[in-house]
């Protein structure tokens, strides 16, 4: 069994990229949208359901969260503890921090390497299996955005949290800490899962693969409502010989963010 965590920590924010540049990102396979809704990033295999079973073995019994009185917060704590250091020690999953193609949980437990929200989406599906009541986060603070080619980057940090009334417990790369939950916004599932389809098609077009980068795109406007990720679905379709749906895009774009589009 993996020794139990202390309960502090040092804040430090890990920050990576929505997307990453072409030289670090790998080959993404074409994939029409009807496919492309059918990923589940948290979605898991036996393996790691066997995994998850192998790490709480001997720690204490997995209790569903909807049953435990104010007086278990503590337990949980702890348990969020022991998972947040299985996943990262050497000893444990060993997972290292990667900014290449954005990962599912799958994905990412089977390379033992994730972006960010890579590791959210692993934590997430690990810890729900342990009935942990482990949900996704990101920085309250707003998104930095450059541009590189006329593609929108978003600078953006996920993680997978846990809310404690007015604090939440948040796991990344930094390890876990207890933080003001004015510090984070919770995420839906429907809100993580968009956002892995956005940072999909964003690393598809900086690898210069606009065709590949528009389902992910489309199916990523369905459930995030942010005007760079319609603007970068009018970049994927323009480049793609597609300027009449570009178009709509940008005016979806526009009216997100409350002025005019440019013209490219």
């Amino acid at each position: 069994m993996l020794p139990m965590l202390e309960l502090h920590w040092v804040l430090m924010l890990n920050w990576v990229l929505i997307a990453t540049p072409a030289s670090q990102t790998t080959d993404i396979p074409r994939i029409d949208l009807a496919a492309v809704r059918q990923v589940q990033p948290a979605q898991t295999t036996p393996a790691m359901n066997a995994w998850a079973e192998a790490v709480f073995r001997g720690f204490d019994s997995p209790r569903g969260p909807k049953h435990l009185a104010s007086s278990d917060q503590r337990h949980l704590a702890a348990r969020f503890a022991h998972l947040a250091e299985a996943l990262l020690a050497p000893e444990g999953l060993g997972l290292e921090e990667s900014l290449e193609r954005t990962p599912t949980a799958v994905e990412a437990f089977a390379s033992r390497r994730a972006n960010c929200l890579g590791l959210a989406h692993l934590t997430v599906a690990l810890g729900r299996l342990a009935d942990l009541p482990i949900t996704f986060v990101e920085e309250a603070a707003a998104a930095a955005l450059e541009e590189r080619d006329g593609i929108r980057v978003a600078h953006r940090h996920a993680a997978a949290g846990w809310s404690e009334g007015e604090y939440v417990w948040v796991f990344d790369f930094a390890g876990l800490r207890r933080r003001p939950a004015t510090d984070v916004v919770m995420l839906t599932d429907h809100q993580a899962r968009g956002q892995l389809y956005a940072n999909r098609g964003a690393e598809a077009l900086l690898a210069g693969d606009p065709q590949s980068a528009v389902p992910w795109l489309e199916a990523a406007v369905e459930l995030v409502s942010e005007d760079w990720v319609w603007r970068n679905l009018a970049l994927a379709l323009v480049r793609s010989g597609r300027p009449a749906a570009a178009r709509v895009a940008r005016e979806h774009a526009s009216n997100l963010a409350g002025r005019l589009a440019t013209s490219q």
